[in-house]
């Protein structure tokens, strides 16, 4: 009986899903895997990692993807510095939304394994919003998360990292 909530949701999403496909004559996106890199050991395929996010995030300093820069953010660079300054997310609607998340996977039994996920620290830091707050906002999903009693593959400390 629990697990009907979460049914009804799940049929929603799928109706709706059918529905833009069908509209939007949308096709599935199929990843192109290069059969070589099953035959990677770590260091090569850290090293073949490194190699495309230098070909795909090359033209800007913040480790932004080109296409996505060049398209919504270099035309307003100078705009978006500081503009998340008076911006906190601390408080916020989304952590209700995660807490049906984890009650709805508590009720249907599922095991998740959470993972949180760094921002651009170089881009964050030019947009204005300080690491101080980024911090309460990893602490603030970290706890809501452990409290529901689910593991966290924690990310966070990964800001700078050039292509994570």
């Amino acid at each position: 009986l629990a697990a009907k909530p979460f049914a009804y949701i799940y049929r929603n999403i799928l109706d709706r899903k059918d529905l833009f496909t069908a509209m939007f004559d949308i096709k599935p996106h199929k990843e192109k895997l290069d059969p070589s890199l099953k035959q990677m050991n770590w260091e090569e395929a850290r090293k073949h990692a490194d190699q495309t996010g230098a070909v795909e995030s090359g033209s800007n300093e913040y480790g932004i993807e080109d296409d996505y820069f060049n398209s919504k953010i270099k035309k307003k660079l100078k705009q978006r510095e500081g503009y998340l300054k008076n911006d906190a997310y601390d408080q916020s609607p989304e952590y209700e939304d995660l807490q049906i998340v984890l009650d709805l996977l508590k009720q249907s039994g599922a095991k998740p394994l959470f993972i949180s996920v760094p921002v651009k620290g170089p881009w964050y830091d030019y947009a204005g919003f300080p690491k101080e707050r980024r911090e309460l906002y990893y602490k603030k999903v970290h706890e809501q998360i452990e409290k529901a009693g689910y593991p966290i593959a924690d990310f966070s400390n990964h800001e700078y990292d050039k292509y994570f």
